[in-house]
């Protein structure tokens, strides 16, 4: 069987566009700032009850590795008074600084509440420890929860 030049042109067509629609390109990945990481599990869930004051206490500690961002603070005091509370980072960054006020919690019962939600998160470099200072109050135990997502440096 003979083939044409006019059936060996159409092969040959069929062939490149073959090979140009399969040919890779490179990969986009949108947003362009942190993304959540591909461990194992990306969730950051920090919990626990500070029961000594008077130095700094660290709550969360990035890896080496990885950014963590904060998506909520949850911190709670059966104490009736107000008081300064300060999130900073390792390196002295001051992160959060936040009056709490004392009296009755909106739920009915005594003490001090802080629960926040940042909308777009608050990034913790890579390597670095949180720690929670208190000001001037009179506080005997404090109760703390950190929520984030682990993200690529």
């Amino acid at each position: 069987m003979q083939t044409s030049s006019f059936q060996q042109v159409l092969i040959a067509a069929l062939a490149l566009g073959l090979g140009f629609s399969l040919a890779s390109s490179d990969a986009v990945g949108y947003p362009s700032g942190p993304s959540v990481s591909v461990g194992a599990n990306p969730v950051v869930n920090a919990s626990g009850r500070i029961m000594e004051f008077g130095s700094p206490t660290t709550l969360v500690v990035a890896p080496a590795d990885q950014d963590i961002i904060l998506t909520d603070i949850n911190l709670q005091t059966p104490d009736p008074t107000g008081c300064e509370v300060m999130l900073s980072s390792n390196d002295g960054v001051r992160l959060v600084t936040n009056w709490i006020e004392g009296d009755v919690r909106s739920d009915g019962f005594p003490g001090v509440k802080l629960d926040q939600s940042l909308v777009s998160g608050l990034r913790i470099p890579a390597g670095q420890d949180i720690y929670v200072h208190f000001g001037s109050c009179d506080v005997t135990k404090l109760y703390y929860n950190l929520r984030g997502y682990y993200a690529q440096p």
